[in-house]
């Protein structure tokens, strides 16, 4: 399982596992826990764009952000088959 830690000026937290489809948890440099809630996030994203049909609202997550992750994920297989950077442009 994978995890991160993040360092600030005054002090520190981390989550491992942090990616996967459970709860996560982790530690702050408090020495406090971290206890993250296990959410079934597909579902919420189906709940969320019903949501948006049913009262006319935009959605929290916009087309030019999806459209951003697809050109990252687009990048990262790029840069596996060939071996090399792939450097990323704003759009």
């Amino acid at each position: 399982m994978h995890g991160f830690t993040v360092t600030a000026e005054k002090g520190s937290f981390g989550l491992n596992p942090a990616y996967n489809y459970n709860s996560s948890r982790g530690t702050r440099s408090d020495g406090q826990t971290i206890n993250l809630p296990s959410v079934n996030q597909f579902a919420a994203e189906m709940d969320d764009f019903a949501q948006c049909i049913m009262n006319n609202k935009s959605s929290k997550v916009s087309g030019e952000e999806g459209l951003r992750d697809v050109k990252i994920m687009m990048a990262i297989y790029d840069s596996a088959r060939t071996g090399k950077p792939v450097k990323l442009t704003p759009s």
